[in-house]
């Protein structure tokens, strides 16, 4: 019998996760209308001297008057922080704002997660996850068109992770990015719910063999 109970938990932790769940990670403007603050991001205005100032952006109808609410994915609105947390300087210097969210992947079995989306920005862009670059797009001070990207596991870690989407800016031209974001993973059960489970099937076992004397 011990070595029956032994067996059925070593299988049963091989297998212990409970079920494919969404992870907490929202789209720019999913909750929210028209100026109304996006609280699952933050803005950073940086230099190359460090970072400057934080913001929670706004969520907004237009960047120039051609990002249009429309061109985006369902549940996506533009973003902006400009000029908000942008000085006044040289109209040819640039500079960056760094649109980031984050999500906790401790209750995930890391090897099931999987976060993909599509995004676009007022000028050149890049995504970095948990500072390494991931993606970039557009050239120069051009909006970039509706890009897809993918997460892959080995940019992820077992507790916080941060995803920046870093657009070029200056001083008179405005700034803005949208994201369109979901993912999903399998949750690992607490330990307590694991013992309880084995002990039932353990039970279970015990009574069937008395059922078969």
């Amino acid at each position: 019998m011990r070595i029956a109970l032994s067996a059925l938990m070593i299988s049963f932790g091989l297998a212990s996760v409970s079920g494919l769940e969404t992870i907490p990670i929202y789209s720019t403007g999913a909750f929210g209308g028209i100026g109304d603050r996006d609280i699952n991001y933050i803005t950073a205005y940086t230099l190359y001297h460090g970072t400057l100032g934080y913001s929670n952006p706004k969520i907004v109808d237009n960047v120039y008057g051609w990002a249009n609410v429309s061109n985006l994915p369902l549940h996506t609105q533009w973003v902006s922080s400009y000029p908000e947390i942008v000085p006044k300087q040289d109209p040819l210097y640039a500079w960056y704002l760094v649109y980031s969210t984050s999500f906790d992947a401790s209750a995930y079995a890391l090897n099931t997660i999987k976060i993909n989306g599509s995004w676009a920005s007022s000028s050149y862009g890049y995504i970095y996850v948990n500072q390494e670059l991931l993606q970039t797009n557009g050239f120069g001070w051009n909006p970039t068109p509706i890009k897809d990207f993918e997460i892959p596991l080995g940019m992820l870690r077992p507790k916080t992770n941060t995803i920046d989407f870093v657009v070029l800016g200056k001083a008179n031209i405005p700034n803005g990015v949208a994201v369109s974001i979901s993912g999903t993973a399998e949750v690992v059960p607490e330990p307590g719910s694991i013992v309880l489970t084995v002990i039932a099937l353990a039970v279970g076992l015990i009574n069937r063999k008395r059922m078969q004397k």
